[in-house]
């Protein structure tokens, strides 16, 4: 576990060589990106406690600050703070026993059911209290899933920022009830593994450099983080890469514009770890806490913080408030059926467990036997693995097995037979490799691993009835198989933690009836995905990876160029059938922009008077442990105010209150209900089952702004309906759902159209859309044309 004291902003505080005062590490020169893709200077660090849910905790936590002296604002050594626990992952608690390996994020996004993701967010804290753990580091919703080989895709929810912002949304809510702070990651474009840091000691060679544009970083890769923060998360990691030629961790135009400014967000901006390369840079930046300690330790024995933040104050070139906002808001925080009798045939290694164990391998870092999660620090250890071929055999009384990945020679098929073939994809982190794939799926591609389509095509051709079960971290290629008369289905079990036996066997025995849908498209073939969606790779300078598609990832991408998919977004299959109707109210009349904003509320205020220099003399008889970092130094009073180069742009002006800002994910006017659709959802096959209505949105048809042709907007699941019972569902479309990021007037947009109207989907999936209604004349029919191929 990682340990943090509760004042201490590098986590790990040790002691190093005294090195000159004021010494900020040389930065690296960056490549330069293309233009329009904007890190412009957004300084300063706006400060928090204005939003009206924060006020109580941040009157507490500067009651307790204001009594600090220099040295205990890096290091709190009396009050009563106790040291904070921040633990991975968003699956499990990490590196320990006794744990619950939950399934990850892409499959409780499959699961599209709001109240799930709730449910083990909320099992999730639990069990982080239990450990002891005050800061547990999840949900992930960067990487989104832009790039199908992306290592990380898995931790996500989805290649969607809706399904992922309400999705992470309910997993903060369940987790923060039970008084654990969720952490929302990584802060932002992390996309792939491959160049994703600095090579340490830093400057070797630098991160990739994530470009992305205004209005698609508000439109798609902010959108979930902002759910995210309106609901309350206490903490933000930020992502290792640069984002438009400046390092996340120290992108003022991200953490001071965007995150604290025009988001309100109110908690801590903690690094990801090792990924802070500078010292001022990184706190006028609106960098709050350094994990797991200085960026430079071990590694160059010298500190960003510490002593070098001491000295920063006493000679002005970091203001004190900006130190009390960090300690403030880092103490505010915490204060298919099968019938049991056939004759199965089960076949793959992906069936049964390591034969060395579950946890075998370190961090996951193999692919040997079912596939529970990925590799990394995303992963937790199994307590136990429940193997899907030990559960198939409690239910049925006559199965063969094979564990090899190879089809075994002289089987016999009879009449009746049935083939279950277990196959799949891993991914993970870059510090670990896999059978070639350095995180990222860069050497399997998106085929099956350990020669998975031959062995569904030798089964296929010996047995007439073959089931695949796919066990994945993100879409597969199916074309190989997929077409053969003997593949009657196919289950994509994505990952499914420690309960994989039992959770599958339900499902193909009939005890339940699927209702998981895809939180991705399947693709035909790679190429139907735009180039900027591969993998970048080496360059000599910094690696630039431009998000040239913008708005178009996934099936947004495949709709625009008329590109079918073998499976879309938001497919999935029942044993049962549903019909729907559905009904349109209004809600607020629309208008271009939203209400103005409310001004910001007061924030604490802080001294700004530079603190005597003999708040960080070494205390008398002090035994330092070597090579720890301490916030003393050894002749604080020599050290004098003068200039400093300050980065490009650095002003302690405020900036004017962001049009779009107004509280914790933007103006609040931006969830108001603008119109509610009520959908009825009868079951109309022969057995119990769950439904999922899912609302895409379609803009005016004489919109100004290029948008995509759909995009899903929300979601509802219904509760087990019998046959023949009903429910019904209401999903909600905000101003937010129909508006567009205007770079010009940097607020949200509603293109409002006298003549052509809003169409709000209804259906199971992108690609089944036949019931619609309109936002001008409120009409809602059936039997439309799909708005997409």
């Amino acid at each position: 576990m990682v340990d943090a004291n509760l004042g201490m902003l590098p986590s790990f505080i040790h002691k190093a060589p005294p090195i000159p005062p004021s010494s900020e590490k040389a930065s690296v020169k960056r490549d330069s990106v293309s233009a329009g893709y904007v890190a412009a200077p957004y300084y300063p660090a706006p400060k928090g406690g204005w939003v009206n849910t924060w006020t109580a905790a941040y009157a507490k936590a500067q009651a307790v600050v204001a009594q600090m002296t220099l040295a205990e604002k890096s290091s709190a050594l009396r009050f009563g703070i106790p040291s904070l626990c921040l633990q991975d992952s968003a699956l499990g608690i990490a590196a320990t026993d006794g744990n619950t390996a939950f399934p990850p994020g892409i499959t409780t996004g499959a699961t599209w059911s709001k109240d799930l993701a709730y449910q083990r967010g909320l099992a999730l804290g639990a069990e982080a209290r239990e450990k002891g753990v005050n800061i547990l580091l999840g949900p992930t919703v960067g990487p989104i899933g832009r790039k199908p080989r992306g290592g990380r895709n898995w931790e996500g929810f989805g290649a969607d920022p809706v399904l992922q912002g309400v999705s992470a949304a309910q997993t903060i809510n369940g987790i923060q009830a039970n008084g654990v702070i969720a952490t929302i990651k990584h802060f932002i474009g992390n996309e792939q593994e491959a160049y994703r840091m600095d090579i340490i000691p830093h400057g070797l060679k630098k991160a990739i450099s994530s470009n992305i544009d205004d209005r698609t970083l508000h439109e798609f890769y902010m959108w979930p983080f902002a759910e995210g923060i309106r609901a309350g998360v206490g903490a933000v990691m930020t992502s290792y890469n640069d984002v438009n030629g400046s390092a996340a961790s120290q992108n003022s135009y991200l953490i001071n514009n965007l995150l604290k400014d025009e988001l309100g967000f109110q908690g801590l901006v903690m690094t990801d770890w090792l990924a802070q390369i500078g010292g001022v840079s990184s706190a006028l930046a609106g960098l709050d806490m350094a994990m797991p300690g200085d960026g430079g330790i071990p590694f160059t024995g010298e500190a960003y913080w510490a002593y070098e933040l001491s000295t920063a104050i006493l000679n002005g070139t970091v203001p004190l408030d900006r130190l009390n906002d960090m300690v403030t808001r880092i103490v505010s925080t915490c204060t298919l059926p099968l019938s049991t009798s056939a004759a199965l045939k089960v076949f793959g290694s992906d069936s049964a467990n390591n034969p060395a164990g579950p946890n075998a391998c370190n961090q996951r870092g193999c692919d040997t036997g079912v596939l529970g999660m990925g590799w990394g620090s995303g992963t937790a250890n199994y307590p136990y693995l429940d193997a899907p071929i030990d559960a198939i055999k409690r239910k049925a009384s006559n199965v063969y097995s094979s564990s090899s990945d190879s089809f075994p020679s002289g089987l016999t098929a009879l009449p009746g037979d049935i083939a279950i073939v277990f196959i799949n994809s891993d991914s993970g982190e870059n510090s670990i490799t896999v059978e070639g794939n350095d995180g990222d799926r860069s050497s399997s591609g998106l085929y099956a691993w350990h020669n998975g389509d031959a062995l569904v095509k030798a089964a296929a051709a010996k047995y007439s009835t073959v089931v695949v079960v796919v066990h994945t971290v993100g879409p597969i290629l199916v074309e190989n198989w997929i077409d053969l008369p003997s593949v009657k289905s196919v289950l994509f079990a994505h990952l499914p933690g420690q309960e994989a036996g039992n959770s599958l066997a339900d499902i193909l025995f009939g005890v339940y009836s699927p209702s998981g849908h895809l939180p991705y498209s399947i693709p035909v073939s790679e190429s139907n995905y735009p180039p900027s969606a591969s993998l970048v790779g080496f360059a000599l300078g910094q690696v630039q990876d431009t998000f040239s598609e913008g708005l178009y990832v996934d099936y947004r991408y495949l709709n625009k160029n008329a590109i079918s998919p073998r499976f879309p977004f938001g497919h999935g299959l029942s044993y049962t059938t549903f019909s729907r109707t559905v009904t349109l109210a209004a809600g607020k009349a629309l208008t271009p922009v939203p209400p103005a904003r409310a001004a910001k509320g007061s924030t604490p205020a802080y001294s700004t008077a530079i603190p005597p220099a003999s708040e960080v003399s070494w205390p008398a008889n002090f035994s330092a442990v070597n090579r720890y970092l301490y916030p003393y130094l050894d002749n604080p009073s020599n050290i004098t105010t003068g200039k400093f180069v300050y980065p490009t742009g650095y002003t302690n002006v405020s900036k004017p209150d962001p049009p779009s800002g107004g509280s914790q994910g933007g103006n609040p006017a931006l969830w108001d209900t603008m119109f509610t659709l009520s959908v009825t959802v009868t079951n109309t096959g022969p057995v119990a089952g769950k439904s999922v209505a899912q609302l895409y949105v379609q803009y005016p048809s004489d919109s100004p702004y290029d948008t995509p042709i759909i995009q899903l907007r929300d979601y509802a699941k219904t509760d087990t309906l019998a046959p023949g019972g009903n429910q019904v569902v209401s999903i909600v479309i905000t101003r937010k759902d129909i508006s567009v990021w205007d770079v010009t007037k940097q607020n949200w947009v509603i293109p409002i159209s006298t003549t052509k109207p809003f169409l709000f989907w209804v259906g199971d999936s992108s690609g089944n859309l036949t019931l619609a209604c309109e936002s001008i004349s409120g009409a809602c029919s059936a039997g439309r044309t799909s708005p997409v191929v």
